[in-house]
């Protein structure tokens, strides 16, 4: 398979809804069952994959800088759910 690109808009930080909903991506899920198996794609706990991303790629990029927190959520089932919110410094 070849190379795959995930954006990461800072207005997502905004949004109840942002990043897909925290639901992991089309592109990244055919990419993980593609390269090894279904089983691992399903183990993945994308939520932590995307705090990470976060965390390590968008946020040194927004200004003026911002905090997050993960803050557990109702929103869906899933007990893991920490969507980041965003806080001015």
């Amino acid at each position: 398979m070849g190379a795959w690109v995930l954006w990461l808009h800072g207005q997502d930080l905004q949004s109840k809804y942002g990043f897909g909903d925290g639901d992991m991506p089309d592109v990244v899920w055919e990419a993980l069952e593609d390269e090894h198996g279904i089983e691992l794609a399903r183990a993945v706990d994308w939520h932590v994959v995307l705090q990470s991303l976060v965390r390590e790629y968008l946020l040194p990029l927004v200004t003026p800088p911002i905090e997050v927190h993960d803050v557990d959520t109702n929103h869906k089932s899933d007990p893991h759910r920490r969507p980041a919110r965003p806080q001015r410094r």
